[in-house]
């Protein structure tokens, strides 16, 4: 991954701000991850994209930009679209594996909790970096950040 190359490439976009602001107050229903898994060796692997999906029907997708080592937001077209690249890009070999973390810690406590917002860690200038966020629940909080080792870090607060 490569290190950011434009001060722009550091925060989040206003866009992404208020996207992130639209889930305030709903219920997470589910969680799925897409797990980078290396074609010559399946031990290595990482958390590529995070989808949180709420009860209005709507979801959020987190995925790392393997360009700008940071979180963004992307739309379900999108992330088909980079699936299917990192697939021709491997020889047709998929790269990605979903799994359901629902049962597992830090997700099975809030699933189906009300998150109460998203919090965003603001640099000097008012921006908001995009190399990580906490997901406020009622219950519990969840951070998902870009783990230094490759990928998504979510871990518990």
């Amino acid at each position: 991954m490569n290190k950011k190359t434009d001060i722009s490439a550091a925060y989040f976009s206003q866009e992404e701000v208020e996207i992130f602001h639209s889930f305030d107050g709903k219920v997470l229903t589910s969680v799925n991850y897409f797990i980078w898994v290396q074609p010559e060796n399946k031990q290595q692997r990482f958390l590529y994209c995070l989808e949180l999906l709420f009860n209005n029907d709507e979801s959020l997708l987190l995925m790392v930009d393997e360009d700008e080592d940071n979180l963004k937001i992307v739309g379900v077209s999108e992330f088909i679209a980079k699936a299917s690249s990192l697939k021709e890009r491997n020889g047709g070999i998929a790269v990605l594996q979903q799994a359901d973390p629902s049962g597992i810690e830090p997700w099975k406590a809030v699933v189906g909790s009300l998150l109460l917002g998203i919090r965003l860690t603001a640099g000097d200038d008012g921006l908001y970096t995009n190399d990580a966020l906490l997901l406020d629940f009622v219950n519990k909080g969840v951070i998902v950040a870009i783990n230094d080792n490759g990928g998504i870090l979510v871990v518990a607060r």
